[in-house]
């Protein structure tokens, strides 16, 4: 039955836009369901010239579900342009069907070493929903294997991945109201817990990002929201951990004792004037942080985090930057315009560069899509992408050639992917 399922997915090949153009992009060839979106997944991954994504694909009437009801689909795009699809299994022959729930029921994709596909998908306080692929970089070929996971019947939320040098894969996720950390062991194709690297009694943890640096060390963003789930949160952390020493650290390379707290020396964006790190969302709008996304200088190894904060009550969310500069964060505002931007940022830095992009909310034109580049002047210069097209929420990796792009534009079920260099 799988065997018919994939045939039925597969897709003709289509041109190789993406590759030709600074900044070509070409819709996937699939209806996108509208609750594909999240700002903290990472839902793209690249592998030996091929681009692999994982999406919210339609599920309503007529594919098994209903309105309110969406698949996962899982997708390569090789480097001549054709696509092959497939889908996370139900076990009878089908696509598995999960309910909508924007913001937290969407997936995360990573490649391990030997090019197996690991996918996290629609869980919000449930249990283990993960597949992985029974042929390396085979979409076609996803298999459950939840019951492979550690810490059977935990609840899980907010998972996000990263591959290291060594085919690794970690993951940062939330279980119950604490972060975890799991790590893939590519040699031996198993999963075991490293470590809780944040809790407190009295917060919530958000985890927002985890990447590998080419030494294999691991590092890992996170917010926390006070008194339990809220939409506003504060006090933006960062810690770094070493596989080769099983200790973590901050950014000026102090060991730090895990979990880390909201004590902890981790913070990259403290309490502002006028934010209190107690506040919550309410009518009243008050200062605080929602969405980051991380990345890290090669020639310093040094993070940099993107990240989406309100600075006054009732105010419009700006973006940000803080970075590390080995004696302290350095924190400046990339946009704080005319329009509010969504829960969508994300950061790349390569070849001397930075880039950070958002996504404007109510921009009249539909350009919404943004990447803001940083000069040799220090000045940032805006320029649009996917011109015309509603983009709400995005994901972006560095890859050889330019930085690969995912564009999701729920109003239009379309979903893009491109290349901006």
């Amino acid at each position: 039955m799988l065997a018919v399922l994939a045939a039925a997915l597969a897709v003709a090949p289509l041109p190789a836009s993406g590759q030709a153009d600074a900044d070509a992009d070409e819709a996937v060839p699939d209806r996108m369901d509208a609750s594909n979106q999240a700002g903290w997944w990472h839902p793209l991954d690249a592998q030996h010239g091929a681009t692999y994504l994982a999406y919210n694909g339609w599920g309503g009437p007529g594919q098994g579900g209903a309105a309110d009801t969406h698949q996962v689909h899982v997708a390569r795009r090789d480097g001549a342009g054709a696509w092959v699809r497939g889908c996370l299994p139900d076990g009878a022959g089908g696509c598995v069907v999960y309910r909508d729930d924007v913001g937290h029921n969407q997936p995360t994709l990573a490649l391990d070493g030997d090019g197996h596909i690991h996918v996290f998908a629609s869980m919000h306080g449930n249990g283990w929903r993960y597949f992985r692929s029974a042929r390396p970089g085979d979409p076609t070929t996803m298999v459950d294997r939840s019951a492979e996971m550690p810490d059977q019947g935990g609840r899980y939320t907010y998972p996000t991945a990263a591959r290291t040098p060594n085919g690794d894969v970690y993951l940062a996720i939330r279980s119950g109201r604490v972060g975890n950390l799991y790590r893939w062991h590519d040699a031996a194709d198993r999963w075991t817990r490293v470590a809780t690297f944040a809790a407190d009694d009295r917060f919530v943890v958000y985890p927002d990002d985890v990447v590998s640096d080419a030494a294999g060390n691991v590092h890992i963003a996170w917010e926390w929201a006070y008194g339990g789930a809220n939409g506003l949160r504060h006090l933006g952390s960062y810690l770094r951990y070493e596989p080769a020493t099983g200790r973590f650290a901050n950014a000026a390379g102090r060991r730090v004792a895990v979990p880390a707290t909201t004590a902890s020396d981790v913070v990259y964006q403290p309490v502002e004037a006028g934010e209190r790190a107690t506040d919550r969302g309410s009518d009243a709008n008050p200062p605080g942080l929602q969405s980051a996304k991380l990345a890290l200088d090669p020639a310093t190894g040094h993070p940099l985090v993107a990240y989406r904060f309100r600075p006054s009550a009732g105010g419009r969310f700006e973006v940000r930057l803080a970075e590390w500069r080995g004696a302290g964060w350095r924190r400046q505002t990339v946009y704080a315009g005319r329009y509010t931007t969504y829960a969508a940022v994300d950061v790349t830095r390569s070849g001397g560069a930075t880039r950070v992009y958002y996504a404007k909310s109510g921009v009249p034109s539909r350009h919404q899509a943004t990447v803001a580049s940083r000069g040799p002047d220090g000045r940032w210069t805006e320029r649009v992408l996917a011109r015309g097209v509603p983009v709400e929420r995005l994901s972006v990796i560095d890859a050889p050639g330019g930085d690969r792009l995912y564009l999701a534009s729920p109003t239009t079920h379309r979903l893009l992917v491109g290349l901006h260099r």
